[in-house]
């Protein structure tokens, strides 16, 4: 177990999240999973803890919990730094680059270039790997798509079974634009996507689209998520919607008038979907947001990722709602529960899976550590389940990170039930039924000691499973 002490490095160093080992992380790109491997790109500045000129950092793993850093994969150029982008899994060799025996693995990102004077230009390119995502060389005919917008980025590429062909999404300010190609190589438009609802305002961001099974059923949909912050900095999280695609464009069957956010935290931004995983369709997040994120206190590193969650969906009147859970290969790294009913719980350690379950119409709860409280609300009549940082410490970063935040569940047959995910400086919220997911950093002045129960006092309707996440070795034979 890492030693606690306030204020360094190690203070907040997470235990079962990928944290970057120096400088500063963003969003997760590439996400593939290829030869046994899990793997994990991401937005990587190893100069400083802040944004700057960004790489393509790369780790992978064989669970979703051990993560093996490796080299960078991708680093700046003359056509400019490494922004966002997704991984094609070419087995059919359509680009070209593959040679005899070994397929290619196709990054396609965003090159970003400064202009000077607050002006850039984005555009769309290729790296190629044939050693298995370890090291990539740069495409010659770069850039293979452009746009006008200078906020033209974040291209999620996939292979569309029904046109044969490759389709890639990629935000313009705020719309979905939809190209195709044959060989990665020539793009042709196919349609825009875009809502009239302004709210979040500002640009769309990271778009992931995937197909996700409806539970219960055989029947699957597609997935459109794009991140989004206010620009006055009161938001930042993602809205998805719910629709059809027929090779050429994306119909929702989501509500305009209804905004659906993946996650109801502000800490869960530019979450995207596993390639090439059967029957399962896995997302990881990045566990920061723009509002605070360079100032969160930390002295090496700044970034880690969500747990991989799985996701399907649920039917929801004429429409569909998403369900999430974290993947079950983090189930066998905690130990057996320690079961509660008491109104004070002790907390053995800082790396823990908490399951809540109580029959209270209303209850409150907090975690203590020192002089800091997370707060914790249940309102099963409202069918709302509340997360207060007010009390938590660091109010120099600002009211993003002191306000309460809020998400909707459902109780089933009269009983609430959570699943909380505390790993030292970060807590998820899940409700048993999937709707709810509620994701922040915490950063106390010491580490919680306790979960307590305020009110009220009645015996037998609440109980509280306590298991501690047992370390696993972090590298591979």
């Amino acid at each position: 177990m890492t030693a606690y002490h306030p204020h360094t490095t190690d203070a907040y160093r997470p235990r079962f999240h990928y944290s970057v080992p120096t400088g500063w992380m963003n969003d997760p790109n590439g996400l593939v999973y290829d030869r046994g491997w899990y793997h994990l790109y991401y937005q990587y500045n190893p100069a400083d803890t802040r944004p700057g000129p960004m790489h393509w950092g790369h780790a992978r793993s064989r669970d979703f919990v051990r993560w093996e850093t490796l080299p960078i994969a991708l680093r700046p150029d003359a056509l400019g730094t490494i922004f966002s982008g997704s991984m094609a899994d070419d087995l059919r060799n359509t680009s070209g680059f593959g040679t005899a025996g070994h397929y290619p693995l196709v990054a396609v990102f965003t090159h970003h270039l400064d202009l000077g004077e607050g002006r850039y230009r984005e555009c769309q390119s290729l790296a190629y790997s044939l050693d298995g995502g370890l090291t990539f060389d740069k495409y010659a005919g770069n850039p293979v798509v452009t746009d006008p917008n200078p906020d033209f980025r974040d291209p999620h590429v996939f292979w569309h079974e029904g046109s044969g062909r490759w389709v890639m999404a990629a935000v313009a300010g705020r719309k979905v634009q939809f190209y195709s190609s044959p060989d990665l190589k020539s793009w042709e438009y196919l349609s825009t996507f875009s809502t009239g609802n302004a709210k979040p305002a500002g640009i769309w961001e990271c778009p992931s689209f995937f197909r996700a099974r409806v539970r219960g059923t055989g029947e699957t949909k597609w997935v459109l998520i794009v991140s989004v912050n206010d620009p006055d900095g009161s938001y930042s999280g993602m809205e998805y919607f719910v629709g059809d695609f027929n090779g050429r464009s994306f119909t929702s069957e989501t509500p305009e008038d209804e905004i659906r956010m993946l996650d109801a935290g502000v800490d869960h931004y530019a979450c995207a979907a596993y390639h090439n995983i059967p029957g399962r369709t896995v997302v990881v997040g990045w566990m920061n947001c723009w509002q605070y994120g360079q100032k969160i206190p930390s002295d090496s590193f700044r970034g880690s990722m969500t747990v991989p969650r799985e996701i399907e969906l649920m039917p929801d009147g004429g429409s569909y709602r998403v369900r999430q859970r974290p993947v079950r290969e983090l189930d066998g790294c905690f130990g057996p529960p320690e079961e509660s009913d008491a109104r004070a719980v002790p907390l053995p350690g800082s790396a823990l899976m908490i399951e809540l379950e109580t029959s209270l119409a209303q209850s409150e709860w907090r975690l203590i550590g020192g002089h800091s409280v997370l707060g914790l609300r249940i309102d099963a009549l409202r069918g709302l389940v509340t997360l207060d940082r007010s009390r938590c410490g660091h109010a120099e970063l600002g009211p993003a990170y002191t306000r309460s935040f809020s998400a909707g569940y459902r109780p089933s047959g009269g009983i609430s039930r959570f699943t909380l995910l505390l790993d030292t400086c970060s807590l998820e919220l899940f409700s048993a039924d999937g709707t709810a997911a509620l994701t922040m950093q915490v950063f106390p002045d010491s580490p919680f000691e306790r979960l307590e129960r305020l009110s009220p006092a009645e015996p037998g309707k609440a109980r509280v499973s306590l298991r501690q996440f047992r370390e696993k070795g972090a590298a591979y034979d």
